[in-house]
Order: structure tokens, then sequence, then C-alpha cells
């Protein structure tokens, strides 16, 4: 029989083996982990299942970048082997932010296919949400990719999603550019307007100031006028006074003598 020591040593031990068997079952798991590639060399086209040939792959980088130098918006396409059950969305979102696809502005898209699990999934930057809506996402896979992924010509049907993306994405571009060239226009317009409407507001304040001017100085002198008229008024009054006063005087002296 076990003494009360020796029974807390031996569930000691045993739980101890228990959780020593259970580390390599860990250390499994957290291999089988996809992980977010590190940033390629070009973060247009990172072909890790090997599906695309070599032409197509050096085809799509050029036309990528070209896509971007006209337009300053990025398509990456991703293949990996299996993300070992990891959500095809989550992993897609990583991507985007780790390799910052699209720039800090979130013009980028990215197409990323699962050939183990055949699922695929694209998603857009902030910016691009307006033209690549989830509906046109979607569509756009079901009619470029799905056809030929389906029959795993994973090739074709990735070149085909690529060429309609790409012209959407110069449409958008184009649609942006003159979207600003009009926005930069109405501003032109709404600062000369600002302009000329300052412009009348100095000449209708000068034409004002000018006006008031005139107004006082007319003021002035009529008010100058007419205090030297009654001035001149209440002289000739005086004057009369005392002319009359000394022709009184006058006859009263007369009188008198």
């Amino acid at each position: 029989m076990l003494s009360y020591s020796k029974k807390r040593t031996f569930i000691f031990s045993l739980v101890l083996l228990l959780l020593l068997s259970f580390i390599p079952s860990l250390n499994t798991y957290a291999d089988e982990t996809a992980a977010v590639p590190e940033i390629p060399d070009s973060i247009y086209v990172y072909d890790g299942a090997d599906v695309l040939s070599e032409n197509a792959e050096t085809n799509l980088k050029t036309r990528a970048e070209n896509l971007f130098n006209n337009s300053n918006i990025q398509i990456s396409i991703v293949t990996v082997n299996t993300l070992n059950g990891e959500n095809i969305e989550t992993f897609a979102d990583s991507l985007m932010r780790k390799w910052k696809v699209g720039g800090e502005e979130g013009r980028g898209l990215i197409l990323l296919l699962d050939i183990d699990e055949d699922i695929y999934v694209t998603i857009s930057g902030d910016a691009l949400k307006t033209k690549f809506t989830s509906e046109v996402l979607q569509t756009l896979l079901n009619d470029k990719l799905e056809p030929d992924f389906y029959v795993s010509l994973y090739e074709e049907g990735i070149n085909a999603f690529f060429t309609e993306a790409y012209y959407m994405a110069e449409d958008f571009s184009a649609e942006l550019e003159e979207e600003a060239a009009i926005k930069a226009e109405q501003e032109l317009i709404a600062e000369a307007e600002r302009k000329e409407s300052a412009a009348n507001s100095f000449w209708t304040t000068l034409l004002i100031i000018l006006i008031v001017i005139i107004v006082l100085i007319i003021a002035f002198f009529v008010t100058v006028y007419v205090r030297g008229q009654i001035v001149r008024k209440r002289r000739r009054e005086a004057a009369r006074r005392r002319r009359a006063m000394e022709r009184r005087t006058e006859r009263s002296r007369r009188d008198y003598l």
C-alpha cells in the first residue's frame, strides 16, 4: 500500500509524463499551421504551389508591373500547396497587410489559390472596394477562374482572371484620374470665383468709402455755407437795428434842439 507522500509523488510523475507526451503533438500542430511567407522579391507573383510555367510567371509579373507604373494599382497572384485548414480569407488578408499590396492607400488586389484544398479567394484593398465589390469579385472568380480551375488548368484560369482584373483596374484608374481632373477644375473655378468675389467686394467697399467721403465733404460745405448765411443774415439784421437806432437818436436830437 502506497503512503500519502508516495501517492503524491506517483500522481505528480504521472501528470508530468502526460504533459511530456503532449509536447510533440503541440509541435506538430504548430508546424502544420500555415505561415505567411516573407515578402518575396516580387509581390506580383508568388507561385508556392508551382502551377505556373516560367513564361506565364514572367508575363504576369511584367504586366502587373506595367499596371502599377501606369495606374498605381497592384495585383498579386499567390498559390500555395495547402493552408492546413487555415481560413483562406484570413490568410489572404494577412498577406495583403504583411506584403503591403497596394500600399498605404489600399490600391491592391490579391488572388490566393490553395491547390490541395481546391479553394481560392480574392480580396481588394480599401481604395478599390468601390470598383471591386464583393459581388464583382465573385463574378470575376466564377466567370474567369472557376471553369479552368475546376479541371485543374490553373495557369489558364489565373491568366483569364488576371487579364480581366487588369482591364478593370485600368478602367478604374482612368475613372479616378477623370474624377481628379474634374475636382481640380472645380477647385480652380471655385478659387477664381472666390478671388473675383473678393475683388468685387474690395471695389464695392472702396466705392462705398468714396461715396461716404463725398457725402461728408458735401455735408461739410453745405454746413459751412448755411452757417455763413446765418452769420451774414445776423450781421445784416444787427446793422439794420443799429442804423434804425441811429436814426431814432438823430431824430430825438433834432427834436430836442
